[in-house]
């Protein structure tokens, strides 16, 4: 009874139960054949991806045929790798530990891989020649474009080194012009030194003689020199400060000396002739100036005062203050400046900045000329006419000096502000009156009255006005002199008039006995006292 078995099927078995048998006992084997294998494709694998990455600046088909046939390579191999990355664990050199599955693994490589193993080497046989074929191709190709590079290198170097040659034969042709020119010009100023040394050899020579000449003279004149001096007089000492002089500076800001040997009326008799004419003259006529001393502005300089050598003093114009316009204490009084940027002196006052004139406060009022310019005396007819009620009210006022001789002053003092009591517009309702006041200050500016007759005939005239309070205001305009011996003449008049009255009151029921000239000290007493009473409403 037969199984359906034949012999040559056992024998198929027996082979088959053979080969496993030498594929387990050759398992150490095909491990190392794996790793073998595996490490040359992908050494291979690596040159093809190099091969494929191979610069393309020149064309050359045979650097694409070699990436082709290189990238035709890659494909299958990429393909077989990934197919055999599964043995990794069991071939590998990081192979596991499970010993079955290890034995299924190499008995799997044995039989189904080793035939895909051969076709692939083959297939990269043919692929891996051609490309070895192509490659050396390309690299005659490549010698041969690096020669002819290098041929076409060569010329241009042969072409610079002939151009440098060229240009290094023109700098030596330069060069020796130039020396040939260097060596003519050492020539031309080696004669020329020759020539210029012997004439200016001669010229020191007679510059020389002549400077001797020169001396001798000098020397001649010299010795004559001190024989004049010798024989001339003495000095005389009379025309000769025999101290230190006074040192004056005019408000014009001129200096000039004064002996100080003069008292108080030469100086200003030198003053008043240094300004008989041109600017601030018309104000030195009608004593319109004050003289003061350097070191302190306030020490006003008069009659009583001793000039001590070497002292200095300034002669300031008296000014009114700036009207139309807020004016302070560092306000130039300049009409064309009004500058507020002024400076202390170091005597007192203050100096402006812009126009350097220097100015300061003064006690002094200005005289009665100036009110005979303020209230605009004309010894003319039309003058004469013009009063009215129209022009009561307000006349303008005439200034003593014009602006250009104003901007010539360099000493200013500001004097006290005029009454306005004595302007027209006090006698609005009295024109009469201010006619006669203006004909009285008329004929003492034609100096045909003198001033004590002035004064008298205006006292009258405001008390008849009942303006009396004016007499005194009127006083200020006088010359200092003057307003002196008036006040003086004036407490006398008012001391006989209180006599007088108290003469002529009764005392019980009877009067007075007139006053003798030896009368007692009580009566002495009581005069004095009115006296003094009288002075203190009398202004200094």
């Amino acid at each position: 009874m037969s199984f359906g078995f034949s012999v040559g099927d056992f024998l198929a078995v027996g082979k088959l139960v053979a080969d496993i048998t030498n594929s387990l006992r050759e398992a150490g084997g095909s491990k190392s054949e794996y790793q073998e294998l595996l490490q040359e494709l992908e050494s291979l694998n690596h040159a093809l991806k190099h091969l494929d990455r191979l610069p393309t600046k020149d064309t050359s088909a045979n650097l694409e045929s070699i990436k082709y046939a290189a990238l035709s390579c890659r494909r299958p191999l990429e393909q077989f790798l990934g197919k055999i990355e599964k043995y990794d664990k069991a071939l590998g050199i990081w192979g596991g530990a499970n010993p079955i599955k290890n034995t299924a693994d190499k008995l799997r490589w044995a039989f189904g891989e080793k035939g895909e193993i051969k076709k692939l080497q083959n297939y990269l046989n043919i692929h891996v020649g051609t490309i070895n074929i192509l490659l050396a191709e390309h690299g005659l190709e490549m010698m041969n474009i690096a020669s002819e590079k290098g041929e076409l290198d060569q010329l241009h170097i042969r072409e610079r080194l002939e151009n440098t040659q060229s240009l290094m034969q023109f700098i030596k042709d330069s060069v020796i012009a130039q020396t040939a020119a260097a060596q003519n010009t050492n020539s031309m100023l080696t004669k020329l030194f020759g020539m210029v040394s012997g004439e200016l050899g001669s010229s020191l020579k007679s510059l020389g003689e002549m400077v001797a000449k020169v001396c001798v003279s000098t020397q001649q004149i010299y010795g004559i020199v001190l024989e004049i001096k010798g024989s001339l007089a003495s000095q005389d000492t009379k025309w000769t400060f025999f101290q230190a002089p006074l040192m004056v500076e005019d408000a014009l800001g001129f200096k000039f000396p004064v002996p100080s040997e003069y008292d108080f009326e030469l100086l200003n008799a030198i003053i008043k002739h240094r300004f008989l004419e041109g600017p601030g003259s018309s104000d030195v006529q009608a004593d319109n100036y004050e003289i003061f001393s350097a070191k302190n502005s306030q020490v006003v300089i008069s009659e009583n005062t001793r000039l001590l050598p070497g002292a200095s003093i300034i002669m300031a114009i008296l000014l009114d203050k700036p009207a139309g316009k807020v004016y302070t204490d560092e306000t130039c009084p300049m009409p064309r400046c009004g500058s507020t940027l002024t400076t202390a002196a170091p005597g007192g006052g203050r100096i402006c900045e812009q126009c350097n004139v220097w100015f300061d406060h003064s006690k002094k009022k200005r005289s009665l000329e100036f009110l005979l310019s303020n209230l605009d005396l004309e010894d003319d007819a039309s003058s004469e006419d013009s009063f009215g009620s129209e022009n009561l009210e307000g006349r303008p006022k005439k200034v003593s000096d014009s602006e250009e001789s104003l901007d010539c002053f360099k000493n200013v003092k500001l004097a006290e502000e005029i009454p306005q009591d004595l302007y027209p517009d006090r006698f609005q309702d009295k024109v009469e009156v201010y006619k006669q006041f203006l004909e009285i200050l008329r004929d003492y500016q034609r100096k045909s009255k003198p001033i004590q007759d002035v004064y008298t005939e205006v006292t009258h005239l405001l008390a008849a006005a009942a303006a009396p309070d004016l007499v005194e205001d009127f006083v200020e305009f006088l010359p200092e002199s003057h307003a002196q011996a008036l006040r003086t003449q004036q407490s006398f008049l008012e001391i006989e008039r209180y006599e007088k009255v108290e003469l002529q009151a009764p005392v019980d029921g009877r009067r007075r006995k007139p006053a003798r000239h030896d009368s007692t000290d009580e009566e002495d007493e009581v005069s004095r006292h009115h006296a003094a009473r009288v002075a203190k409403r009398i202004p200094n």
